[in-house]
């Protein structure tokens, strides 16, 4: 979270992030982005200073279906793996093409879920 609060107050960010921000679609998108780089919470907190209230939803929209992204995108992927490393080892590479494979499916299938309705 201090990473998270510091980076939000580097100008130069501040000026690539807000262009994405503005709208359902590319906010919603944003979120469900950024999230695969670092976990959805602090996602959701650096791009909500850069928003409009009237963006929040979508914004939430996308953290919540980006958590079912990469492995980085929720800390409960991360719990998960770390519990596959240990009681499987041999196993670690299989789960990685799995989870990813299902994960990309699932964010498609929600996310036409979510413009659909």
């Amino acid at each position: 979270f201090v990473l998270t609060g510091n980076l939000i107050r580097i100008t130069a960010l501040q000026d690539w992030i807000t262009p994405f921000l503005h709208g359902r679609v590319t906010v919603y998108f944003s979120g469900l982005v950024f999230s695969q780089f670092m976990s959805n919470v602090h996602a959701s907190v650096l791009l909500s200073a850069f928003l409009s209230p009237t963006d929040a939803y979508a914004l939430l929209q996308g953290v919540n279906v980006g958590a079912m992204g990469t492995l980085i995108g929720s800390l409960a992927s991360l719990i998960s793996f770390k519990f596959i490393s240990k009681t499987l080892p041999a196993q670690k590479k299989e789960y990685i093409r799995l989870y990813s494979f299902l994960s990309i499916l699932m964010i498609i299938l929600v996310s036409l879920i979510v413009f659909l309705f």
